[in-house]
């Protein structure tokens, strides 16, 4: 098998024991086989919708979101568009319309797109998938995709279509957990897992269908015909709006 994001054949099993899960050893990308099956979107957006608390959330990612627009040009007087992919309840289309963005964007929960609508009021949000929501080729200024990578259907469609959405001379902005500091913390995490779950703990480390290295990352936009790649570590979240410190059981309310 061929890793998509680097093209090499080098893809082996992991290094350590992950089922269902394959490694690229030349750039690093960890990922199981296939597209991200219905029932496992079907679960995210669950998650979402009822158990992330997203003001929480979006509050405390607020040094992110001032960090991620200030590595953009002033949009004022000058007509500039913004794309969200995965905007969830458009906190960040929020921010970037009161500094004086064109904002749209994209969200494939309902519940959400409703409640973005009201949060990020000057904004245009389609409910879908951004290959769905057939955008006009050279639409956008700025593209961004902030920690929705690892859920798409399929990354290298998606990329390819923001691709095609960006002016001339666009940006795209994208925010990943990178798999090789996940995997630290796994190898770290194995000898005091018992520790961990005494103290009702959830595991530091998170694997996704796909989840991407700096190197993985870097190749996959390249290959794809993007310029001036830049990677750099972002702003961590502050707090644990997420819950992670304790594990908690998640009930919907009816």
């Amino acid at each position: 098998m061929k890793c998509f994001c680097c093209q090499s054949n080098d893809v082996e099993l992991p290094p350590f024991k992950l089922e269902g899960y394959l490694f690229c050893r030349n750039c690093g990308f960890l990922f199981k086989p296939g597209r991200a099956s219905e029932v496992k979107r079907q679960q995210m957006a669950r998650h979402y919708e009822f158990a992330d608390p997203h003001e929480a959330v979006a509050k405390s990612k607020q040094t992110f979101f001032n960090f991620a627009l200030n590595q953009l040009p002033d949009p004022k007087n000058k007509n500039l568009s913004l794309l969200d992919v995965g905007c969830g309840y458009g906190y960040f289309l929020q921010k970037a319309a009161h500094r004086g963005w064109q904002t749209t964007g994209v969200e494939i929960v309902e519940e959400a797109v409703r409640k973005s609508q009201k949060i990020a009021e000057f904004s245009n949000v389609y409910h879908g998938t951004l290959i769905k929501a057939s955008f006009s080729s050279n639409s956008f200024d700025v593209i961004t995709l902030w920690d929705v990578m690892v859920f798409v259907e399929d990354p290298v469609a998606e990329l390819r279509e923001c691709y095609r959405l960006l002016k001339g001379g666009g940006k795209i902005g994208i925010r990943l957990r990178n798999s090789t500091f996940q995997k630290i913390l796994y190898f770290l995490y194995k000898p005091l897992q018992g520790i961990f779950a005494k103290w009702g703990m959830r595991k530091p480390f998170v694997f996704h269908q796909y989840s991407f290295s700096s190197d993985s990352i870097y190749y996959l936009l390249s290959r794809l015909g993007y310029r001036k790649v830049q990677i750099q570590n972002s702003p961590l979240t502050h707090g644990d709006p997420y819950g992670h410190a304790k594990q908690k059981n998640l009930v919907k309310s009816v």
